[in-house]
């Protein structure tokens, strides 16, 4: 793993970790009543969440840095051009393909060794899964999908795409990037907390509108 692919994965949980503190504050209010971090996946968004109505959700956590274009090729973080914005490649590979509609998701951190791994002197040799994972069944059809992101920086095509995926209220922009170098997550915890509630005491089954 790269330094660069390092920092981002840190600055991404940054992001993650707030996201589950304020889930938790809201299952102590009783807006919802699960709220399980997902297996760690390419395929997968970060969150599933059942609030009191009854109504399952996905949420996908972005945090993500506006890079603004230099002379020639070169990306700059100060804004001394026009901002760079993510093409519809790189929005299909990152939040499109996910699996939004799957009938069953792993949970994070719920992997235990299957006995044929555990009886076998090399399990790293066998043939069967390493692990299996506690999961969610979705009963209620897909679920609704929500997207918390740090900007929302896109072509043309990735706008209308996201926006077809994601009822507008349930796309949460949150303004600036959390973590590595950039901003204490404390400064916007109370907005995204206070969106979340709303969205999961809303009367739409899509959620409260931003």
């Amino acid at each position: 793993m790269s330094r660069r692919h390092q920092s981002n994965v840190g600055v991404g949980l940054e992001l993650e970790d707030v996201v589950s503190v304020i889930l938790q504050e809201l299952k102590d209010e009783g807006h919802i009543i699960k709220e399980y971090r997902l297996l760690n996946s390419q395929d997968y968004p970060d969150f599933y969440v059942l609030d009191a109505k009854g109504r399952d959700y996905l949420l996908e956590c972005k945090n993500l840095n506006v890079r603004y274009r230099g002379e020639g090729k070169h990306l700059q973080s100060q804004p001394n051009g026009r901002p760079w914005v993510h093409n519809y490649r790189w929005t299909r590979a990152n939040i499109l393909n996910k699996e939004w509609d799957a009938s069953e998701y792993f949970i994070a951190g719920t992997g235990k060794r299957t006995r044929k791994q555990q009886d076998s002197p090399y399990p790293q040799k066998t043939k069967t899964r390493p692990y299996v994972y506690d999961s969610i069944r979705i009963r209620n059809g897909p679920p609704n999908p929500i997207l918390i992101i740090s900007h929302f920086c896109f072509d043309a095509d990735s706008t209308i795409a996201l926006l077809n995926l994601f009822a507008r209220g349930n796309i949460i922009v949150y303004g600036e990037q959390l973590g590595v170098g950039a901003v204490p997550w404390t400064k916007q915890f109370s907005y995204l907390l206070d969106h979340l509630r709303r969205t999961f005491t809303g009367m739409s089954n899509g959620g409260a509108e931003g």
